[in-house]
């Protein structure tokens, strides 16, 4: 082991807060959970780079951060504060700073891992490797499964030591923890996965299924040129996807533990990546206005990231009542001919790898698997979502990376192109499929409306301005607050009001306003004030993913509104999510 080593010390005090520099104690602590076991791994961790005097701080530190932070020890603690511990011989930080530096790293990269007895968050990690595995190199991705080699097997100690197991070179830990800091993302240790089974592509695809586990397990990082190509392949393969995906991805808070077991439910009946029909539309329409910004956001910027092509696989019938603009459609022989389909995917070789093809079938798909050895006996009855089945497993099989779904189909892009005032190509209202679901919806919400008159007069007569008239104009000019518009929905008799609202939330709170009605006598006025602080959970409707249930602590009442379009109904969720994270952060 060198001797000394350089840290890039500007990296290392953003980490430190004052709470988590001090003076530590040298008499060990007590009770912590599993200790016997801390004393057994001391003398297995970095054996020969770690001094006697070292293996007995080891000790100390792991029990105090445990009793700290009241958590049990588990295995792959130990690796992740060795490297801490030897910044006092090899780099002369003091060691109570190098172990604030550690408190602090824990706290950005694996804040919650440790905390949770059944480690969700590692569960959260493997589902996401594998879906972004097969997104960026499907034929490692179905190598690695087909030969019943989970992530589970393999990752479980590249996650929980973040690598640091795989490196015996301590100055490449310390140059991979410093690029984990400047990252921030607590995804970025799946890229890194990704870019270091790829290094390694071609000695695991040439080697025999019972020696594939003693291959991977073999797989190291010691070279450090070899660790900079991995950090630079990871950061291309998080680059390389449309942005709506990267977007999805950058908000996933795998260590919230309050939301981690309906993330975990939703990313284990992901097939493969979707596409926001958001995204869609703006590629679709670029002179066209799909956001509300005034001045171009990130949305309209992103519009080109990666080369997208989109493939519509619906049947002929439906692309002749209404298509996607410069969206190309499958073979219509394709539903009567296996083998037409089968080869439906060999007309894009040329773009394989280079181009990014998105598949819009008729609604949101629903795969019950991520094994694409699923027969097709257990499809369903609707032939677009058995197409869109059978063309995942055709392109994956075949080699090409990229391929993704829009999330919710033409339904969803039809609903959005029609609020934002789009031209749909051959739209033909009488014939498509999407205006006849639009127009059954308004048709149940007229026939409902007298029956709920009575009772949303009660709830609008209940509501009060909580200032003034102007005080909902207040809250929507403020440039954090994000206005959707919505009716309240009673899941009890499965209908929506009415009556428009808008739904506002905020850096602080949700709101339910109403604006004026000159005609109906009405102010402006805000009906419903909720503390974002006491929001709990919210829930999609099972039945319409358009409506969303809020949960607030301190009331039984649930709040149940139905947005405009699912697209919508997701941003909603997202902002909201994003304003509650940083307001607990805040507290």
């Amino acid at each position: 082991m060198d001797s000394s080593c350089d840290l890039r010390m500007d990296i290392w005090k953003r980490l430190l807060s004052d709470g988590n520099v001090r003076r530590l104690s040298h008499e060990k602590p007590q009770g912590v959970v599993n200790q016997h076991i801390v004393e057994a791994d001391i003398h297995r961790t970095r054996p020969h780079d770690l001094t006697e005097e070292e293996k007995e701080l080891l000790e100390l530190c792991l029990l105090n951060y445990c009793k700290e932070e009241n958590i049990s020890y588990r295995q792959g603690l130990n690796e992740l504060i060795a490297p801490f511990i030897l910044m006092n011989r090899l780099c002369q930080i003091p060691s109570h700073v190098a172990y604030g530096f550690f408190k602090s790293f824990m706290q950005l990269c694996l804040p919650t891992m440790f905390r949770d007895n059944e480690l969700r968050p590692l569960q959260a990690l493997f589902l996401t490797f594998r879906l972004l595995l097969r997104y960026h190199d499907p034929t490692l991705c179905a190598f690695l499964f087909m030969n019943g080699i989970t992530p589970e097997l393999f990752a479980t100690s590249w996650f929980l030591t973040l690598f640091s197991c795989k490196i015996n070179n301590i100055k490449s830990v310390y140059y991979l923890f410093e690029e984990l800091v400047v990252e921030a993302d607590p995804l970025f240790p799946v890229y890194i996965g990704m870019s270091f089974l790829q290094k390694y592509k071609n000695d695991l695809l040439s080697t025999e299924e019972v020696l594939l586990p003693q291959t991977i397990c073999g797989m190291s990082l010691e070279d450090e040129e070899c660790l900079k190509e991995i950090i630079v392949n990871s950061r291309e393969l998080k680059r390389n996807m449309p942005y709506s995906v990267q977007l999805y991805f950058s908000e996933i808070n795998i260590f919230d533990l309050s939301t981690i077991s309906d993330l975990i439910e939703d990313l284990e009946t992901e097939f493969c990546l979707s596409v926001d029909p958001r995204e869609i539309l703006q590629r679709a329409y670029p002179e066209g206005k799909v956001c509300n910004c005034l001045q171009g956001c990130e949305w309209c910027m992103h519009r080109e990231r990666v080369a997208l092509l989109l493939l519509d696989v619906r049947t002929a019938a439906e692309q002749h009542a209404g298509a996607i603009p410069n969206s190309l459609p499958i073979n219509e022989d394709a539903y009567s001919n296996r083998e037409i389909m089968l080869d439906f995917p060999d007309q894009f070789l040329d773009m394989r790898g280079v181009v990014h093809l998105c598949l819009i079938g008729r609604n949101k798909f629903k795969s019950k698997t991520f094994d694409l050895g699923h027969s097709d006996s257990s499809l369903s009855a609707d032939p677009v979502e058995d197409m869109i089945h059978n063309l995942l497993q055709a392109f994956i099989v075949k080699g090409f990376p990229y391929i993704s779904l829009v999330d919710g189909g033409f339904f969803e892009c039809h609903e959005l192109a029609k609020e934002c005032e789009l031209r749909i190509d051959e739209h033909d209202e009488k014939k498509c499929l999407a205006c006849k679901v639009s127009r059954t919806s308004d048709v149940k919400s007229r026939a409902s409306s007298r029956s709920g008159e009575s009772k949303e007069t009660e709830v609008t007569s209940q509501s009060r301005s909580l200032s003034d008239p102007s005080s909902l104009d207040k809250i929507k000019a403020d440039p954090t607050a994000a206005v959707y518009s919505c009716k309240t929905y009673d899941k009890d008799l499965d209908k929506s009001s009415s009556e428009e609202f808008l739904l506002i939330v905020t850096k602080n709170f949700i709101y339910l306003g109403m604006d004026e009605d000159r005609k109906k006598g009405r102010k402006s006025q805000i009906v419903e004030q909720m503390k974002l602080e006491n929001l709990s959970k919210i829930k999609s409707y099972s039945k319409d993913a358009k409506v969303l249930t809020l949960f607030f602590e301190g009331t039984k009442r649930l709040f149940c509104y139905m947005l405009n379009s699912q697209s919508n109904a997701k941003d909603f969720i997202k902002l909201t999510k994003k304003n509650y994270a940083a307001l607990k952060r805040s507290f």
